[in-house]
């Protein structure tokens, strides 16, 4: 319990710092700050107003994105900047924790500032980025690469604000930064393999050697379809539906051959042995009536390229024909190729074309038998 001694020192503290002055100055603070803050805010309503009237004219989301990110932080700054000069104005020595009015309204500011062009940033990736995504070829690329740059940007501004509040603390920044320098050395020695796989990430996804959905063939000849491009390592899933997982550093150094570019359509070959006594124009006639037919009758034939019937070479027991055409992407070559051997099969076998089997032929001179 409180002595009548402590409650009358209680007593005459409050009523000595809370005087009918202080109450008429609070009250004139309080005034100012709603004349400042009512101010801002016509003057961020009147901005938002001619913004959006820009944003129909010029028929850009942009400028509603960037509503949409800085409306909120617009308002923390509006509210910091009229409380700031009203009590400037009313108390204009007054301290908090030892700090200046001033001061603390610079640390405020450069949050508040901070955070309004982190999202300034973050609107304007993510319009480009979807700019980006309508286009055909830039589409794939756009959806893995931006969001990893979105987050690096952003991760950059607020060490950037952090360093700066920092400062303004009074805290001594440059040996933080050598000191946290020394540290990410240790740690990038420590971590070179996964730094090596994560750079190796990023230039796969700006260079574009390969792209998710794109069917790739490895200098070992494996073969496969790009599901997934990480920070880390790189998802190809081969034909019977396995994934192989490459790290980044590894796929960035390999040899690849890219089926899907520069375009989609690829030209497949069938080879075809037909015996040498052989009627070659009907022989070629009745590979050009098969591909034709194959070419129009099944799904995934690029129609406006005609096939290509070429004697391609002259083996130990046959003529070796080679039908080319075209296929709408890779995944069609594999049925193609099977309903152009049936019809090849069916041709020939109409013509009485034979199909040779491997067969060698061995002389001897008389006398050299033993």
């Amino acid at each position: 319990m409180l002595t009548e001694e402590e409650v009358r020192y209680v007593i005459y503290a409050f009523t000595g710092y809370f005087t009918p002055r202080f109450f008429s100055q609070a009250l004139l603070a309080v005034l100012l700050f709603l004349a400042f803050y009512a101010l801002l805010y016509l003057l961020i309503a009147l901005v938002t107003a001619a913004a959006v009237r820009l944003g129909k004219l010029f028929r850009t989301d942009l400028l509603d994105l960037l509503l949409y990110e800085t409306q909120r932080p617009l308002t923390f700054l509006a509210v910091a900047v009229s409380a700031y000069f009203a009590a400037d104005m009313v108390f204009p020595s007054s301290s908090f924790a030892g700090r200046s009015l001033f001061d603390l309204f610079a640390i405020a500011l450069v949050i508040l500032s901070g955070i309004i062009i982190a999202n300034v940033v973050d609107a304007f990736m993510v319009w480009y980025g979807r700019r980006l995504a309508e286009s055909p070829e830039n589409g794939r690329s756009a959806e893995e690469l931006f969001p990893m740059l979105r987050k690096i940007a952003i991760i950059a501004i607020y060490v950037g604000v952090l360093a700066l509040v920092l400062s303004l603390l009074g805290v001594e920044v440059a040996p933080l930064i050598a000191g946290l320098g020394i540290a990410g050395l240790a740690v990038a020695l420590a971590l070179q393999d996964t730094l090596s796989n994560f750079f190796a990430g990023l230039y796969l996804l700006a260079d574009k050697p390969v792209r998710v959905g794109d069917f790739v063939r490895l200098s070992d000849g494996t073969e496969g379809i790009v599901r997934e491009i990480g920070w880390r390592s790189t998802k190809i899933t081969v034909p019977d539906g396995n994934d192989l997982i490459l790290p980044n550093s590894l796929l960035a150094q390999e040899k690849i051959l890219n089926y899907d570019t520069p375009e989609r359509a690829m030209r497949v070959t069938v080879q075809v042995d037909v015996a040498y006594d052989s009627d070659l124009d009907k022989a070629e006639a009745a590979l050009k009536r098969a591909a034709e037919k194959v070419i129009s009758e099944t799904s995934g034939g690029v129609k406006k390229q005609k096939p290509v019937i070429r004697l391609a070479q002259l083996g130990e027991f046959s003529l070796k024909y080679a039908v080319c055409f075209y296929a709408e992407d890779f995944k069609y070559q594999w049925p193609l190729k099977h309903a152009m051997h049936k019809e090849i099969l069916r041709e020939l076998r109409k013509e009485g074309i034979e199909i040779p089997f491997p067969t060698r032929v061995v002389s001897f001179k008389r006398g050299e038998v033993h």
